[in-house]
């Protein structure tokens, strides 16, 4: 779920349901237009193609964030909602080494329908959630720079320009020492963007507590 001047925003863009078309794939290059939080209409959730589109169409990789409060040398911000979770995986070498695996490969949502993350290999990335029935999200984000020693790594992305919130999450999977087990975190820092992200934003506690709680019940049920 994270300090540049805020921006006018537009009203949020609308997708249909219906897969990307031989003519929108020839449309999906990196446009100027103002990167937007997206909403979709549909019966089912984003697929690849969609999310791969909607990340190309807009740029997301090369977007600057739209704050400066990351982690590791950002800038420090009051009125932040800072969120820890923490479930525990299981214990020992075998466990670490696989959730360590899932995390690396950012499959923290396989099992769920409702909430995911879509990520390619120059940086981008989506989270995408189910709002009500019928209705989706699209956010766009970028990755940040992974760490990891023998006992822990931590994966982690920050929102880019046109997302209604600023913020970031981190995920982590740690071996303790003190007792061998081994536990799956999370800690987000978040604010609204712009004038309308500010706006709702006490209204996205429950979707964000919705979108951190799947990560968690996923992890969990791959062990």
């Amino acid at each position: 779920m994270p300090v540049s001047s805020a921006r006018p925003f537009s009203q949020p863009t609308f997708q249909g349901s219906h897969q990307p078309t031989q003519k929108l794939r020839r449309t999906c290059e990196p446009t100027a237009a103002p990167l937007m939080t997206t909403f979709r209409v549909s019966r089912e959730p984003p697929c690849d193609s969609t999310l791969r589109c909607y990340a190309a169409t807009r740029a997301v990789s090369a977007r600057p964030f739209n704050h400066g409060f990351l982690p590791n040398g950002g800038r420090p911000e009051e009125r932040l909602r800072i969120l820890e979770l923490r479930t525990r995986l299981g214990s020992g070498a075998f466990c670490f080494r696989r959730a360590r695996k899932l995390l690396l490969a950012w499959d923290v949502h396989s099992s769920s329908s409702r909430t995911g993350i879509w990520t390619d290999d120059e940086g981008a990335l989506v989270t995408w959630a189910q709002l009500v029935p019928g209705l989706w999200v699209l956010n766009p984000c970028r990755v940040l720079p992974t760490r990891s020693d023998w006992r822990s790594v931590s994966v982690g992305y920050a929102t880019t320009r046109g997302h209604l919130i600023a913020g970031f999450e981190r995920m982590e999977v740690r071996w303790h020492a003190h007792d061998d087990s081994v536990t799956f975190d999370i800690h987000s820092e978040s604010r609204g963007a712009g004038l309308v992200g500010r706006t709702i934003f006490p209204l996205l506690a429950p979707a964000q507590m919705r979108f951190f709680s799947e990560q968690l019940r996923c992890m969990r049920a791959q062990f």
